[in-house]
């Protein structure tokens, strides 16, 4: 149940990071915003969406193979399932 939780929240804010990353940041006038910025942002944004997928990945396989370990797994794979 707890890698449920984290799994929806990381889908979440890759659903943020993507919209951060396709938008166009009309925020901040083009004059003021150096290349510098505007990299390190986008780079930023990539690194957190490449986090938040590894996350939902993670969750994801231990929900799929983590209940299958612990039912036919070797003795004393419950400890190490759970």
């Amino acid at each position: 149940k707890c890698n449920a939780i984290i799994a929806k929240h990381a889908a979440f804010f890759s659903l943020v990071a993507w919209s951060a990353l396709t938008m166009t940041p009309a925020w901040l006038p083009a004059a003021v915003t150096s290349e510098t910025k505007r990299f390190f942002f986008y780079q930023f944004v990539v690194i957190a969406l490449c986090f938040d997928l590894l996350t939902m990945v993670v969750t994801s396989w231990c929900m799929i193979f983590g209940p299958g370990l612990a039912i036919r797994g070797p003795p004393g794979s419950m400890k190490r399932a759970v």
